[in-house]
Parts: structure tokens; C-alpha cells; sequence
């Protein structure tokens, strides 16, 4: 907002602060009823003259004026587009808008002059063989109701081009696909990092069963230590008193005891048993 204050040139064109925030809902939604009941009209008149033109069913007949509708609307529509991208600047738009435009015209024209010659051919095949001619009155309502629907389809088609023109902005769109991609991002963002942190949490947890499980192996090398301490002291008595003479066994001297519980527990030897400290 620094062009506010004078420090540069406002942005202009697609990224003009007053395009790129958008139109607001009531006036789109209202735009889109308008064109949709114009549409509803087209499609009735379409009918009409599918039903002149064409001996078919009523179910293709309708498809037919859907689509008759859908492509003048697409039409106006392009149009409207290409028109937007001529006031902005965008060079070789002026062959589409013309052929469009020409497009466009020519299917309202069609429809003009089927409804314009309809009515008198309804009025000559009803008053033909009896004498009379066709009705000069319902000639003109015809008449009538063929400008009027061909001044439904140019507003329709009109208020169609000029709402294309008018919301088409591809800087505006391209910074809503952004902004959709930005939030998709954040939430894949958000979802690994909680994947991480239960992730860090399991390696916490096996960190710690691991230390456990070390301190419970130093436990049972102790244990087993102790035990063969134990166990030496107890045969040096058996000798003792098998030999009668303390002195061969060393009986009176400080026997094997074990490691401190402090200490590291000693390694096992090849032969299985745990190197015994012997005080001397």
C-alpha cells in the first residue's frame, strides 16, 4: 500500500487494487439469475422454432434449444472475454471478438427471421381453402413476437458479454489458485509436523526401552556375578574341610567377591563365567 503515500505509481491494469479484490457476492449472484432466466427465454424461443422447423420429438427438440442456448451464451461470453483482454491490452483479439460477434448475431437473426416468417405461414395454412386470406392482426403479433424475442436474446447475450468483461481478471484468478495452494500447503504442513512430533515421540520411547533394557542386562551380569562369587567361596569351604587343611585352600584369606553395584559389570570370559575380582 506504499503507492498510498506517494512512493510509487499505483498498479494498474489486471493487478489494480479494485480488480484484484474481487466483486462481491450479491452482485454476481444477481448477475447469474439475470442471465439464467434470459437463458430459460432463449431456450423457450429456441423451442419455438425447433418445433417450426423440425417434425421431431419433444425431448430431442428441447436438447436441441439447450443447446442452441449454451453456445450463444458461450458465445457472448468468449466475446466478453476477448473484449477484456483488448482493454488491457492483449494484441490479436480483434479476429475473435469479430467472428464471435458475427457468430452470435447471425444464430439471433436465424431466429428472428423464422419466428418473423411463421407467423405468416401459420395465418396462410390455417385460411387456406377457405376463401380468406391471413389475419393482418395476428400477422402483426407475429411480427411483434419475434422482435421480442430477438431483443431477449441481444440482452441476454449483452448482459452476458458484459458481465464476462467485466469479472474476467486472470491475475485475480491466478491469486485465488494461490491462495488455495498456499492453504492446501499450510494444512500438508501442519500434518507432517504433527507426524513428526509423534514420530519423535516413538524414537523417545524406544530410546528409553532401550535404557531400560541395558540397565536390566548390567542387573542380571551383576546378579550372575555375585552368584559366582558366591558360589567360589562356598567350594573353597568344601575343600577346607574335606583337605583338613586351610591353609592348601586359602580358606583363610579374602575370598572372590563381587563387583561393586556402582561399578561396570565385568565381561563374561570365554568359558561363560564373569571375571571375578579377587582382593589380594
Amino acid at each position: 500500500m506504499n503507492w498510498i503515500f506517494g512512493n510509487r505509481k499505483k498498479p494498474t491494469g489486471w493487478a489494480a487494487p479494485e480488480l484484484l479484490a474481487g466483486r462481491g457476492s450479491l452482485g454476481l449472484v444477481a448477475a447469474a439469475l439475470l442471465i439464467l432466466v434470459g437463458a430459460m427465454t432463449d431456450t423457450a424461443a429456441f423451442k419455438a422454432v425447433l418445433d417450426l422447423l423440425l417434425n421431431e420429438a419433444e425431448v430431442f427438440s428441447w436438447l436441441m434449444a439447450l443447446g442452441a442456448t449454451a453456445l450463444a451464451l458461450m458465445a457472448a461470453a468468449t466475446a466478453g472475454i476477448a473484449l477484456a483482454g483488448l482493454r488491457h491490452g492483449r494484441a490479436g483479439v480483434v479476429p475473435a471478438i469479430a467472428v464471435l460477434t458475427i457468430a452470435w448475431l447471425a444464430l439471433g437473426v436465424v431466429l428472428l427471421v423464422v419466428r418473423w416468417h411463421s407467423a405468416e405461414l401459420t395465418e396462410s395454412a390455417l385460411g387456406f381453402g377457405a376463401g380468406a386470406g391471413p389475419d393482418a392482426a395476428k400477422v402483426e403479433r407475429g411480427h411483434y413476437a419475434a422482435w421480442f424475442f430477438f431483443a431477449l436474446y441481444l440482452v441476454s447475450g449483452l448482459c452476458t458479454a458484459f458481465e464476462a468483461e467485466r469479472l474476467y481478471n486472470p491475475v485475480y484468478f491466478a491469486h485465488r489458485r494461490f491462495a488455495r495452494r498456499s492453504a492446501q500447503q499450510s494444512t500438508e504442513v501442519a500434518r507432517l509436523a504433527a507426524l513428526k512430533v509423534r514420530a519423535d515421540s516413538v524414537v523417545d520411547q524406544c530410546v528409553g526401552e532401550f535404557d531400560r533394557e541395558d540397565e536390566r542386562m548390567t542387573a542380571a551380569i551383576r546378579e550372575r556375578q555375585a552368584l559366582g562369587a558366591e558360589l567360589a567361596n562356598y567350594a573353597r569351604h568344601l575343600m577346607a574341610v574335606h583337605m583338613q587343611d586351610p591353609a592348601k585352600t586359602g580358606v583363610t584369606e579374602t575370598g572372590p567377591v563381587p563387583l561393586p553395584s556402582s561399578g561396570p559389570a565385568a565381561e563374561p570370559d570365554d568359558d561363560g563365567d564373569a571375571e571375578i575380582r579377587r582382593a589380594g
